[in-house]
């Protein structure tokens, strides 16, 4: 086809990184997970990036560019978009990606075809909502008694499930344990999902990825296993941890 160009914010590119940036592991059985996809369309990119349990996407603003879709190495974008500032621009062709900004200029090959990027399959069979501001809460409460320790996996997250306090429907419950210590979170609000297991990592993600008091809404969906989380400037979807949480006492 023919060469794409757009320019984009070094700024937002720096804050989707910063969500994307944990998701990508340092080593990977496939040269395709070492990579962010970007996609762009019109005045919107959107960039992603998967460990096969979680997969995070960003958007930001750009200038107006028929559709294209590459992938680049996620450490050589993030260490030009890390020195860059002000406007960068983003050439593609079927062969190469070329970034720009500021007299600073840098070509890469096309290794892995945006096609062979893993997708996430995701149909949502419910749906909570709540403000940023609670779930970081409820998370950023409980996450320090999260286990790490391998052996009782079930263990290495968050359980978030309904309680029935004081009203008809169940609330929220967040709760963490490493087996010597266990914090209980109480939200106010309610949880019609089922019960599920957050992996440590998709916990520790979604607290950095969320500013405490942030008022935007988050929507809570579930497919099966799997758990998406969708902000205004971010998607997240990962898998839960598989395993039956152990009763607790209050």
């Amino acid at each position: 086809g023919s060469d794409e160009m757009t320019t984009f914010q070094a700024n937002a590119a720096k804050a989707a990184l910063a969500i994307i940036g944990r998701v990508i592991e340092r080593r990977n059985t496939s040269p395709i997970l070492g990579n962010v996809m970007i996609k762009a369309s019109g005045e919107k990119m959107t960039i992603s990036g998967t460990d096969l349990d979680i997969y995070a996407s960003a958007e930001i603003d750009c200038t107006d560019t028929e559709p294209f879709a590459i992938t680049i190495s996620a450490k050589t974008f993030t260490a030009f978009i890390r020195g860059s500032v002000g406007a960068v621009s983003l050439t593609a062709t079927a062969e190469t990606a070329t970034l720009k900004n500021d007299g600073i200029e840098m070509t890469v090959n096309m290794l892995c075809p945006a096609s062979d990027m893993p997708v996430m399959g995701f149909e949502p069979k419910s749906s909570v909502e709540m403000t940023e501001s609670m779930l970081h809460k409820a998370l950023s409460s409980v996450a320090f008694a999260m286990s790490s320790e391998e052996f009782r996996y079930y263990l290495n997250g968050v359980y978030l499930h309904s309680v029935y306090l004081h009203s008809v429907d169940g609330n929220l419950r967040a709760v963490a344990t490493d087996g010597r210590r266990m914090a209980i979170y109480d939200l106010g609000v309610a949880w019609t999902l089922a019960p599920a297991i957050l992996p440590r990592k998709t916990a520790l993600l979604l607290i950095s990825a969320m500013k405490p008091g942030g008022n935007h809404s988050v929507l809570i969906e579930q497919d099966g296993m799997k758990m998406r989380f969708t902000h205004p400037e971010w998607t997240i979807t990962s898998k839960m941890i598989d395993g039956e949480y152990p009763s607790y006492a209050r």
